[in-house]
Formats: structure tokens, C-alpha cells, sequence
């Protein structure tokens, strides 16, 4: 097994522990950096969702207030980031002191207890993420991602494994319009859908469900 998936599948295990769900999602603070990589990979293995969140919120942002309300709205069960010093006064503001705090060995914060990654990647049993994994299904949940929230409130939606897993055939036949390849000039993608952007990781993503204001799957579904 490479490394890479082997660190990604000892998180996967580690996540089955924390009693995580579209109810209590993962936060993810950090950046595009590759524990950040690891982590989503692990949470689309079990099929727990996760929320990559702009760093703006966190390190520019003075009131925290976008940061405050996407908190409220995904009430996660776990919140990552890489680097716990720029990150602190975000989390102290914002994550209720009742919700872990996973960090790599960068930067642990002082004013409360926080989990090193590098703890979750010692060799465990594997029954739990493969059971987990087993449940997986199309329409299970990857990820929230955020609007922009440069109108208002920045708003939840939802991207499903069948999305995900779509998404680099749309990227293609996008790039292969761009490059000539094409003569259709109209986008006949899934219903209800536009044309995908650059990166899965972007807010303005494509997707089947419309912008929510609650990430509860029950109301979410568009």
C-alpha cells in the first residue's frame, strides 16, 4: 500500500472513532496542503463529510463573523488545520471548547487540548473504516462547500461521491471545448448543472444541489 493512502487510511480509522456524521462534519481551516489532502481523502473513504473553509475567514477576518455562521451551520465534531498559531484566535473565538481540535505537529495551541495528526497514524485495526466504507453510496455526502458569502451569509452546498466522481469527465470535455476540440458551444451537462470550474476545491462548483442554509441531509437535498 503507498504511503500516502496508508497515512489516509490510518485518519479514516481514526475518524470512525469520533462518532462523526453529516450532523458533525469535518472543518478543515487550513489550506490546500497535503494533510489537508489526506484528511478529506480518509473522510470520503467512510463517508463523513467535510467542509474545506477559506482561510480568509480565519486570518483576515477581524470579527470573525462569515467564520462564526458556517460554524453554527455545520456544528462539526472535529476541526483541522495545519498550523495551529495563525489559526488561534479563530478557534478560540468561534469552535465550541467541547469540539476537537486535530493539528499536525506545527504549532500545537496552548489555551486548549488539541490532537497531533501524527497520533492518528499509528497502525490500527481496519474493521471499522472498512465497515464504514462498505456504506458508502453515490449519494453519500463528500463534502460542503461554501459560497463566497460576498452578498450575504456564505451558504452550503452539498457535493455527493456521484458528483465528485463525475467531475473529472466534466473538466475534460470543458478544457477539450477550450481547446477546439468541440463544436457543441452550449453546456449539456446534468440537469441543473453549469459548466464545472478549475478546481473541485473553489466554492463556485458544480453541483446538482442548489446553495443551502442548513447542512442537515435531511433538508439539504436539491
Amino acid at each position: 500500500m503507498p504511503r500516502p493512502w496508508r497515512r489516509s487510511a490510518a485518519s479514516a480509522r481514526r475518524c470512525c472513532k469520533r462518532e462523526l456524521s453529516p450532523e458533525r462534519p469535518i472543518a478543515i481551516l487550513s489550506g490546500n496542503d497535503i494533510e489537508h489532502a489526506l484528511l478529506g481523502l480518509a473522510a470520503m473513504y467512510i463517508g463523513v463529510p467535510y467542509a474545506p473553509i477559506s482561510p480568509a475567514y480565519s486570518l483576515i477576518s477581524q470579527d470573525f463573523g462569515k467564520l462564526r455562521s458556517i460554524m453554527e451551520l455545520l456544528t462539526p465534531g472535529l476541526v483541522f488545520t495545519a498550523d495551529g498559531e495563525p489559526y488561534r484566535r479563530a478557534i478560540e473565538a468561534v469552535v465550541p471548547p467541547g469540539v476537537e481540535v486535530v493539528v499536525v505537529d506545527r504549532n500545537p495551541l496552548a489555551s486548549r487540548p488539541a490532537t497531533l495528526l501524527q497520533t492518528w497514524l499509528a497502525p490500527t485495526p481496519t474493521a471499522d473504516a472498512d465497515a464504514a466504507n462498505a456504506k458508502v453510496g453515490p449519494d453519500s455526502i463528500v463534502k460542503f462547500l461554501f459560497t463566497s458569502g460576498s452578498t450575504g451569509t456564505p451558504k452550503a452546498v452539498i457535493n455527493t461521491q456521484r458528483i465528485v466522481v463525475l467531475e473529472p469527465g466534466d473538466a475534460r470535455f470543458a478544457v477539450g471545448i477550450l481547446r477546439g476540440r468541440s463544436r457543441r458551444s452550449s453546456w449539456t451537462g446534468r440537469p441543473g448543472t453549469t459548466p464545472p470550474a478549475a478546481t473541485t476545491i473553489s466554492a463556485s462548483c458544480s453541483t446538482t444541489a442548489a446553495p443551502c442554509t442548513s447542512t442537515r441531509a435531511s433538508r439539504c437535498r436539491g
